[in-house]
């Protein structure tokens, strides 16, 4: 049962990976935000096992020049959908994305409304339709603004609340690329947001190392985590008695234990 309470976690992409990112999209022919979505919905495929990806962003639709210089929001969420069925490289990946979001621009004015009502997914109070998962790049809005008379200040979004069950904005900034998390607090706890956003940076580092290698590939753990999943978890060994059989082990401990689990 959704609630609605949100957590926030702020990050900051490595200068190094910030420009090789940006390197490789113009080498793939695509956008900054084409690879970063690319390597957002290959991280969700890999931590779900999932290969039809659908994630949401937002258009812009003020296109006209008479919507120019009016105020008010003018944008319409669309649903960015991938298949990684056949693991492919992030080279064809990305032209992938951006095929689709090409696509969603030519179609960016039909309401999303419209589109659910389309697609008559199964409804759920608990869940956003066709996607729960948001993504957006932006550029850095927080520049000093100057009025007369007044002092204008940016305020940090305390609300406390999230939209979606994972929404993650990057912001593009002339030092670098930055990005804020914004989750569902009934699903996550920050401990794992924080684990998921070190596996995100970590799964572009290793994309654009090698772009032309199947995702899958793409290494997702630290060696730390490697070594807790293979070795620590693993680490069962118990001392029992020389030359006993396992079913004489068995009928020893039964009436110790009677209650517990086999």
């Amino acid at each position: 049962v959704a609630t609605w309470r949100g957590g926030r976690l702020e990050f900051a992409v490595p200068d190094a990976l910030a420009a090789t990112l940006r390197e490789v999209a113009a080498g793939c022919g695509v956008t900054l935000f084409h690879l970063l979505l690319a390597g957002f919905q290959t991280l969700l495929a890999r931590c779900s096992g999932a290969t039809d990806i659908a994630v949401g962003t937002l258009l812009a639709t003020r296109e006209h020049p008479a919507l120019e210089r009016l105020i008010g929001f003018f944008g319409t969420t669309v649903v960015i959908r991938t298949d990684l069925s056949a693991d492919p490289s992030l080279t064809r990946l990305a032209a992938q994305v951006r095929d689709a979001v090409i696509d969603a621009h030519q179609h960016g004015e039909v309401p999303f409304e419209r589109v659910v009502e389309a697609v008559r997914p199964r409804r759920d109070d608990g869940r956003n339709p066709l996607f729960q998962e948001m993504f957006t790049v932006q550029d850095d809005e927080t520049a000093s603004l100057r009025l007369p008379g007044g002092v204008v200040e940016p305020l940090p979004d305390i609300a406390g609340t999230a939209k979606f069950d994972l929404e993650l904005i990057i912001t593009r900034r002339r030092s670098g690329l930055a990005g804020t998390v914004e989750y569902a607090a009934d699903l996550y706890d920050r401990p794992t947001v924080e684990r998921l956003i070190g596996h995100y940076l970590r799964l572009l580092a290793e994309l654009v190392a090698a772009p032309h290698r199947p995702v899958s590939h793409a290494e997702l753990l630290t060696a730390a985590e490697r070594a807790q999943l293979v070795h620590a978890f693993n680490d069962t060994a118990t001392a029992y008695p020389a030359g006993a059989l396992v079913h004489e082990l068995i009928a020893d401990a039964a009436p110790r234990t009677p209650g517990a689990t086999a």
